[in-house]
């Protein structure tokens, strides 16, 4: 594999890796992992408004499960 490629995928990892962490996530740097990370954050978020304002569900189909009063509590 070249070291384009390796780098790309490394990158990728890396961003969704992040990503995982949701709203607590914070990117500083570097510029280029930040400034993807908000793209994709942005995609997402035009994306979950798109579906909503056109009443569609953006669970594509299936409802959250529903959380425990037990889990709830536990939640940090």
């Amino acid at each position: 594999m070249p070291k384009a490629a390796a780098k790309g995928r490394r990158a990728f990892s890396i961003m969704r890796w992040i990503l995982g962490f949701g709203r607590h996530a914070l990117v500083l740097e570097p510029p280029e992992l930040k400034a993807a990370v908000e793209a994709e954050a942005e995609g997402i978020l035009a994306r979950s408004r798109g579906a909503r304002e056109e009443g569609k569900n953006v669970y594509a189909g299936k409802k959250p499960k529903e959380t425990s009063a037990a889990a709830k509590r536990v939640r940090v």
